[in-house]
């Protein structure tokens, strides 16, 4: 689910205040802002579509930081607004119809906001998701500058571990606290660090779906409930698949059920091959597509008539743009996506690339190999 300011917006209001919400839907919602002293300035207003995010309008700030506009909110639901200058967000809004909302700057460099409990609560989790982001900015730098350290590197994983298990807990105590409110949507569909979803694991379904069903109840024509059902789906889907997993019968090496480019399942054991390197990989990193067409590739298209065959991995979110690069490179090999990172856990994957080297029906050899690494193992397989 795609965003600017990567997360989604929205917040909780009393039940009755809801309900008069959705009455209003499709009307106008008016706010005032202040933002001090500092000259006359132009505010670009977006709206936010789902994943999708427009601009309505460029504003006008008077010399003392003030305007006044109003804005159609779509009817059906509160919709998410952000307001930004010289490209940076300013704030972020959730305006329901008839809504009438006052936003001013305080000294400490942040905002106060009256008639929208909504705005107040979403200001509040994009503050601490802020926080948090920069703090793993902070660690992964140090993790990279140290990564030929390996009992330093190992500690910022571990400090980088910590603080990702922490945010989830806050975030699920949030959620929990908050279902009914826009403002959880948000949290659900937060990343940090490298792309790491908050709740990416199958059994956070349960969080989608409370939120999901919260929402439901006073906004039951919300366009955002299809991204909500979207993100229960992928989850049952992959819950199921880890069933599966532990149920299937043994080969020697954990077996893989995943979807490829087309959406057909692909087995790992039902490969036919001597030799099957089994690649964990990302197609949002560009030195693993250089890796795959300039190590990879060649070695494939030496050794495929004599056995090899490779079962790539892709641990990318964004399946079409995944789906898009592995087209393009026309590789010849099993691509499939497990964006939900299920198999990393049951193989160990915590870097990438990995690949397994998988021989008959057992793992040989695993790591991060150059070419000549790589074709040397290959070579002493087949």
């Amino acid at each position: 689910m795609g965003m600017i300011c990567k997360c989604f917006r929205l917040a909780l209001v009393p039940a009755v205040l809801l309900l008069l919400a959705s009455c209003h839907s499709g009307r106008k919602a008016s706010v005032s802002l202040d933002l001090g002293e500092g000259g006359v300035r132009e505010i670009v207003l977006t709206r936010l579509d789902v994943n999708k995010n427009s601009v309505i309008d460029t504003l006008v700030c008077d010399e003392a930081g003030r305007l006044r506009f109003k804005v159609k909110v779509p009817a059906g639901d509160p919709d998410f607004f952000y307001l930004y200058q010289d490209g940076d967000k300013v704030l972020s809004l959730v305006l329901a119809g008839g809504d009438k909302v006052a936003v001013k700057a305080d000294d400490a460099g942040g905002y106060s906001i009256e008639g929208s409990d909504d705005s107040r609560l979403l200001m509040e989790a994009e503050g601490r998701y802020q926080d948090i982001s920069e703090q793993f900015e902070v660690l992964s730098d140090r993790l990279v500058a140290n990564y030929e350290d390996i009992a330093k590197a190992d500690g910022f994983r571990r400090d980088m571990g910590k603080l990702f298990v922490s945010y989830y807990r806050e975030c699920v105590a949030f959620v929990m606290e908050h279902p009914s409110s826009m403002a959880s949507v948000s949290v659900l569909f937060q990343k940090v660090g490298d792309n790491l979803n908050v709740f990416a694991t199958d059994t956070d379904a349960a969080h989608f779906k409370r939120v999901r069903d919260s929402i439901a109840s006073y906004y039951p024509h919300s366009r955002y409930l299809a991204a909500l059902d979207s993100e229960i789906s992928s989850r049952e889907e992959a819950l199921e698949l880890r069933i599966r997993l532990e149920n299937t019968e043994e080969v020697g090496f954990p077996d893989l059920v995943l979807p490829d480019v087309n959406g057909k399942d692909v087995q790992l054991s039902s490969v036919d091959a001597s030799v099957i390197l089994l690649h964990f990989w990302t197609a949002s990193d560009a030195s693993q597509n250089i890796y795959n067409t300039q190590v990879l590739k060649p070695l494939y298209d030496k050794y495929k008539s004599r056995g090899l065959e490779i079962y790539a991995v892709s641990y990318d979110a964004d399946k079409a743009g995944w789906a898009e690069i592995v087209r393009e490179q026309d590789t010849g090999w099993i691509n499939v996506n497990d964006y939900m990172s299920v198999s990393s856990v049951i193989y160990n994957v915590t870097e990438l690339p990995r690949t397994f080297i998988i021989s008959g029906t057992t793992v040989v050899d695993s790591g991060s190999f150059n070419k000549v690494e790589l074709e040397k193992a290959i070579r002493s397989c087949i």
